[in-house]
């Protein structure tokens, strides 16, 4: 198996990802287009393709899908799909180009969590390359079954970004939806002042979906704050927005019994000089 460096592929992979994007959008107006795999990493060694993911609500999966045939992609009939997710091909471009329809707030949307955490984590991105290039003499299979170990131990941990005396803030992804819907039931009253109306699941995972639109090259990173394993907070962050080196807090919410006592002036002057290292 080749493997190539970043500048080899990456560079007309996001060549190739902004001459797509509007074809789909034009076919697909509602989707959620993303770029994923490896040539959404930063410095990632790989085959040297490009993968897409659309997102779509439940109810127009399956026009969605003859949809994306119509652009001339073709099903993976030999990979896994079920009724929220369907995986296309297609090698009709200078990269081999793969595409994960998905249905919005599915298990699938973790694809964007394994993205997000390999561009969070200098440290993930050395650990995938140098899993690469080990694993460069293995079969397609080998290979596969190796990269799925990887990322299966990605999905499965939180990063720790940051510490104060009493917290840990860690990065969360969909896994985590419960617990932040848990937390907002407790601060229901910043909900009611804000909305008008007590905190829904809709409220929930906007921390992990929700950004302006038109926005490229935006990371979004739903931070939780622990205290003692339990989850009292959390900060919403886009990284990129407005301009690449801006880090951008949507909020910053905290339960009840930890307001009024400086918690959330030090939570946010940990959080701005773990910035500024990245």
């Amino acid at each position: 198996m080749k493997l190539l460096e970043p500048g080899a592929y990456q560079p007309l992979a996001r060549e190739i990802f902004d001459q797509l994007c509007p074809l789909i959008r034009r076919t697909l107006p509602a989707a959620r287009i993303e770029h994923i795999g490896s040539s959404s990493i930063e410095g990632a060694v790989s085959k040297g393709d490009l993968d897409i993911f659309v997102g779509v609500e439940p109810g127009g999966f399956e026009g969605a899908v003859a949809a994306i045939e119509s652009l001339g992609f073709r099903i993976k009939t030999e990979s896994f799909r079920n009724e929220s997710l369907c995986p296309f091909e297609s090698d009709a471009y200078p990269l081999p180009v793969g595409l994960q329809l998905v249905t919005n707030r599915s298990e699938f949307e973790s694809f964007l969590v394994f993205r997000n955490r390999m561009n969070t984590d200098g440290n993930l991105r050395s650990e995938y390359n140098r899993l690469n290039r080990q694993a460069s003499d293995l079969s397609d299979d080998e290979y596969r079954r190796v990269k799925s170990q990887f990322i299966e131990s990605v999905l499965n941990r939180r990063k720790v970004l940051f510490g104060t005396a009493r917290f840990t803030a860690e990065l969360l992804s969909a896994a985590d939806l419960d617990l932040v819907i848990q937390l907002n039931q407790t601060c229901s009253d910043f909900f009611v002042f804000q909305n008008g109306l007590p905190p829904g699941e809709d409220d929930a995972r906007e921390i992990f979906e929700q950004v302006p639109p038109q926005s490229t090259g935006v990371i979004k990173l739903p931070i939780g704050i622990f205290h003692s394993e339990q989850l009292v907070g959390v900060i919403d962050v886009l990284r990129g927005y407005r301009t690449s080196s801006d880090w951008y807090i949507g909020f910053l919410l905290l339960a009840p019994s930890f307001r009024g006592q400086g918690f959330g002036t030090e939570i946010h002057s940990e959080l701005v000089c773990y910035a500024r290292l990245e």
